[in-house]
């Protein structure tokens, strides 16, 4: 069957964990502990240093690694593109997204922009210092670079405005009721994004991986150093107003540094210095549960991904975690999904999901879980 018409075809931008980064996918994933249904071995997709972070839109799921940006068949696993970024592009940066029959990425030394259905380079839009995640709206792909927050137009590549913030951006860029908000090393800022001139409102956190996320109308990051460093604060979106704080103390290790924070159906999902999981009712930031079971020895920087009421990430293992009781559904090691692997084989990064299928980057190749 021909590409075009196996793809389905996407109605919104497909972006990796979504406009508000908060992890909520369509779809159901696997309940029950999964089994191996393909491996793809012979493309890009991984969860090496550079890769991890697969995207599936439109019966494609795409990914990257090393120096390159490949799409698989989402049934099947069959290999439809694979591009490899020019030398002066060098290595793929973070995660791709996906809009208007367009994939869009990222390298060290700009954003380029692939046909969905053959990979080949619609453009190429150079910067230096990219933060590679880049966020599709209405035809507008919005990326960070070093201190800046830039807006190219989808169809020609051709920037329309750089915004220009006070310090190094640090976590993906989110969005919503034509607002970006933007978490640098030491602020979250909320940023017009019709033409990146007006600074709604902004208040000093710290950056990394926990923020921003958007949920309920609220803007979730991690506090300021150094008596805030493992709190999670909600501001008010619109206003920049603190709604609630919630700190993790010595009992829990403090927070995860590296893992954002997950939000579905007025949950939100954070995970302690050891790992462990806990939930915290969205609007108050009050305690719900804590599921011990994920914890590890040491902490992992897998993002979560929340679809039909399951909880799944990459914490050393697979596991898959419900989101009512916080009970442990199931866990899959990385040598038991690939019989054969050593101890130590690892999988890294974040899950992608469709028609009860899990796609998990393994370090050296994609696999499907159903």
């Amino acid at each position: 069957m021909p590409l075009a018409q196996r793809l389905t075809p996407v109605a919104a931008a497909t972006i990796w964990r979504g406009h508000g980064r908060a992890g909520a996918l369509d779809g159901e994933g696997p309940r029950l502990k999964p089994k191996l249904v393909w491996r793809s071995s012979d493309v890009e997709i991984s969860g090496d240093e550079w890769g991890g972070f697969p995207v599936e839109a439109g019966g494609l799921v795409t990914g990257g690694t090393g120096a390159h940006l490949a799409a698989v068949d989402a049934k099947t696993g069959e290999k439809i593109w694979q591009h490899k970024t020019s030398p002066s592009q060098s290595w793929p940066l973070g995660q791709a997204a996906v809009a208007d029959g367009v994939v869009c990425a990222c390298s060290k030394d700009g954003m380029f922009a692939l046909d969905q259905q053959t990979g080949v380079q619609r453009w190429l839009w150079k910067a230096s210092k990219i933060q590679g995640s880049p966020l599709i709206n209405d035809g507008v792909a919005y990326v960070a670079s070093k201190n800046a927050v830039n807006a190219v137009d989808l169809v020609k590549g051709r920037k329309r405005w750089t915004c220009v913030v006070n310090s190094e951006v640090t976590a993906p860029i989110a969005f919503a009721g034509g607002v970006l908000f933007v978490t640098t090393d030491d602020a979250l800022i909320a940023v017009e994004a019709a033409d990146g001139k007006r600074t709604l409102w902004q208040q000093k956190v710290s950056g990394g991986g926990v923020g921003p996320v958007l949920a309920g109308g609220l803007v979730l990051a991690r506090g300021a150093e150094p008596d805030e460093f493992d709190t999670v604060i909600a501001f008010e979106q619109t206003t920049g107003e603190v709604v609630w704080k919630s700190h993790f103390g010595e009992e829990t290790a403090g927070l995860n540094r590296l893992a954002p924070i997950a939000a579905a159906n007025g949950q939100l999902f954070v995970r302690d210095g050891n790992d462990a999981l806990h939930a915290l009712n969205a609007a108050t930031g009050q305690r719900q549960w804590v599921c011990a079971e994920t914890a590890t020895a040491l902490q992992s920087d897998g993002a979560m991904v929340v679809a039909a009421g399951v909880i799944y990430a990459i914490i050393k293992d697979v596991v898959a975690v419900a989101v009512q009781e916080g009970k442990l559904l199931w866990r899959l090691r990385p040598e038991d999904i690939i019989r054969g692997r050593p101890i130590g084989f690892k999988a890294r990064g974040s899950v992608a999901i469709a028609d009860g299928t899990l796609f998990v980057p393994m370090y050296d190749g994609l696999v499907a879980l159903r």
